[in-house]
C-alpha cells in the first residue's frame, strides 16, 4: 500500500467491481472526478487522470468482450 507518492499515486490497492454495484459520480468543487462503487470505494480523478483512463479503458473493451463472450461459450 502507497502512502506517499512519487508516481502520481496517493493510495493504492486492488478492488474488482461487478456491474450489479451501484455507480455514483459527481464532479466536486475542486474540479475532480469523483466515482463510488456501492458506497464501498471511492476514487477521485483529475481531469487528466480521467482522460487517460477513458481511453484505456476504450482500448481495452473489445479484447474485454472478446474474453467474456469466450468464458460464456467455453
Amino acid at each position: 500500500m502507497t502512502m506517499h507518492s512519487e508516481n502520481g499515486v496517493n493510495h493504492s490497492s486492488y478492488i474488482k467491481v461487478y456491474s450489479d454495484a451501484t455507480f455514483r459520480s459527481q464532479i466536486n468543487t475542486d474540479g475532480i472526478f469523483e466515482l463510488n462503487f456501492d458506497g464501498v470505494v471511492d476514487l477521485a480523478l483529475t481531469p487528466d487522470a480521467a482522460e487517460k483512463v477513458y481511453a484505456m479503458l476504450g482500448e481495452a473493451l473489445p479484447e474485454l468482450r472478446e474474453l467474456a463472450e469466450a468464458q460464456l461459450v467455453g
